[in-house]
This record gives C-alpha cells, structure tokens and sequence, in this order.
C-alpha cells in the first residue's frame, strides 16, 4: 500500500529531505514525528513519501499537511482514495487552510482545535501538536547564587508584527511587539529579544510605506531604521540559531512565552516546553485551554495582568523559593505529558484514522 504525504513545495523538503533534515532553512526542524511515522508504517508494510515520490494519484491514502490548494483542483482517480487534512500551521500563517469551505475537499481533518471537532466529530478528530520531548535530562535545579545572577526576562521569536494585523487571523505577532515596545522605553535592562534573523526589515512595514516606496525607497529604509532605533533597538541582543535556544533560556528567570495566535483551543506548540526543559519560567499566553493540558503552578499566564507594568512588578518580586517550586512544579508535569504529547501517541492517531 502507497500513501502520499503532501508538503509545502520547498527545495529543504525535496524527495526524502522532508524525513531527515535536522533544521529547515535555519530553524529547528518540526518534520521529525512524520520521520517517526514513516517508520512505523514501513513496519505495517505500507510506503510513505512525499508527493515528490508518491505522487498522489497514484497513492492509496493522501496525507494533506496544511497545504490544502492543490486539493481543491484535485480529481480522484480512484473511488476508494482516502485524503486526510493535518492542520497545524495556526491561521495567522495561512487563514486559507482553516477556511470550511477548504475542507469540503477532504475526508477527515486532523486538529488540535476542540472546538471543531466538537462541532462536527465526525469529520474532525482530535490530535495534539507532538512535541520532541526525547531530550536530555534537563539541568540541575539553579541554587540561590545562580537565581540571582540570572537576568530578568527574555523573548525569543522569530517573527514580530508593529502593525496589528485582522482579528480574525488571531494572530500575537503585533502583542509580541507591544512587549518589546513597552521594556525598551520603560525599563530596558530587564528584558533581553533575541530572534533568528535581524528583526530591521519588520520596520519597512509600518502604515503608509507603500505609498512612500512608490517616491523613495530610501526614504522607506530610513523610516524603517529610525522606528526600530526608537521603539527596541535597546532590548534587541541579535541573532540566535533556533537550535540554541534552550541553552539561552537558561540564563533567564522568566521568559515570554507567546503563541503565534491566541483563542484556538489545544494550540500548544514546542515553545511552553522549551521554557520547562530550560529551566525558565514561562509567561504564557495563547491556548485559552492551556490549564487542561499545563498545571497553573507551571506557568504565568499573561492575560493574568492589568498590564505589562503590572506583570513586570510581579516578575521582580519573585523569590527564590516561590521561583524554584514553578520549576519542581514543571518537572513533574513533563514526566506526565511524555504519552498525552508523544509523537508515538502522534502517529498511532494518524494510523487509526488512515486505516482503510
């Protein structure tokens, strides 16, 4: 038996590349659970590839990862083909592939989202976002001494928004700049921002720069380097591969946890893990079901807060004692998660609902 899986079309993800890239055009590769179902299929003698190889009319199954154009234009050459949709990419990347009327060209869909699934169980099916928690033991509990040279907060993000975009694509990238915005006017030294790449282009997108393209390009640049200049040249502390983002973490107390989009239930990426496995505390906000998954004594929620100067306060108050506990705390929740966000758990939920 064949079965397609169907990718994004990226040189990095070409043929078998898609199952054994360590990273992807820089940043830490999330493809590893389908390298695990790879495997396990193999095992039950059935061949998964990309469409590169296993082209999808010529497959049994079809395995759609948030790609879904192509399948609208799509003709089934054989009555009995299974496509399946994997969502995971959040709307604010691509709005298009959560659109129903997309998914009228699917059999089933696959997503963290519950609301969905509770709305029509029998076209949506629950899966969790697997998380490579595989990792070394994490590092020893920090003592006192360490606590206290620790600085502060960090963030860490590859993509900010200083515009805010439509509700509707829920996105956090603009509030991840309302955060950098706020420290770098009003207390700078507290607050470090790293990113995978110079975050200066970001500013060539404020409102009107359009418009002043079309006169002067460099009038356009000039603005750009001014606004970032003024509103987080002070909290920015350059560029870090997605690689080493944990051994960063470690130097920070606390560390702003922000998803890229709020208000979608079970949307719970690798970033809330890196903070435990780091040994940070994360200040947490995206999943509005985060606590049926996270214990609260594991997290600070950000919507906990009047404001970011209200949350700042919090966060230098912490003691020693009250700081190692969130830790202890962390710690023993990742001993539980290790099946609820396993890719084993991953890939026998994909296999159950692939079995045709």
């Amino acid at each position: 038996m064949r079965y397609c899986l169907y990718v994004r079309e990226d040189l990095a993800l070409l043929k078998d590349d898609f199952f054994n890239k360590a990273d992807l055009n820089g940043m830490k590769s999330d493809t590893y659970m389908y390298k695990d179902l790879k495997q396990f299929l193999s095992d039950k003698g059935i061949d998964l590839n990309t469409q590169f190889i296993n082209k999808p009319e010529e497959s049994d199954v079809v395995i759609c990862l948030n790609e879904t154009e192509y399948f609208t234009h799509y003709e089934r050459r054989k009555m009995n083909r299974l496509i399946i949709l994997i969502l995971t990419e959040p709307p604010v990347y691509n709005s298009i592939d959560w659109s129903k009327e997309r998914h009228v060209f699917f059999d089933k869909i696959l997503t963290y989202d519950s609301d969905l699934v509770n709305e029509n169980p029998s076209k949506y099916f629950h899966i969790n976002f697997p998380i490579d928690l595989n990792f070394n033991s994490s590092s020893d509990f920090p003592g006192e001494d360490d606590f206290n040279k620790k600085s502060l907060a960090s963030l860490i993000a590859g993509a900010i928004s200083i515009t805010k975009g439509p509700d509707s694509k829920k996105s956090l990238l603009f509030e991840r700049y309302k955060i950098l915005k706020w420290y770098n006017k009003n207390d700078p030294s507290s607050l470090d921002f790293y990113s995978r790449i110079s975050p200066l282009n970001k500013f060539e997108y404020f409102r009107g720069a359009s418009l002043i393209n079309k006169i002067n390009r460099n009038i356009t640049l000039s603005i750009a380097r001014f606004l970032f200049k003024k509103n987080i040249a002070k909290v920015y502390k350059g560029a870090i591969p997605s690689l080493n983002k944990n051994d960063v973490l470690g130097d920070y107390k606390f560390n702003f946890c922000l998803e890229n989009s709020y208000g979608i239930k079970g949307l719970i990426s690798e970033k809330i893990f890196d903070c435990f496995i780091g040994r940070t505390i994360p200040i947490y906000f995206g999943a509005p079901d985060i606590l049926q998954y996270i214990p609260k004594d594991c997290l600070i929620l950000y919507t906990d807060f009047k404001g970011i100067k209200d949350l700042n306060n919090f966060l230098k108050q912490m003691n020693y004692n009250t700081y190692l506990q969130y830790l202890k705390n962390a710690d023993k929740f990742l001993n539980t998660a290790k099946d609820i966000f396993s890719t084993k758990t991953f890939v026998q939920s994909i296999y159950n609902e692939t079995k045709l």
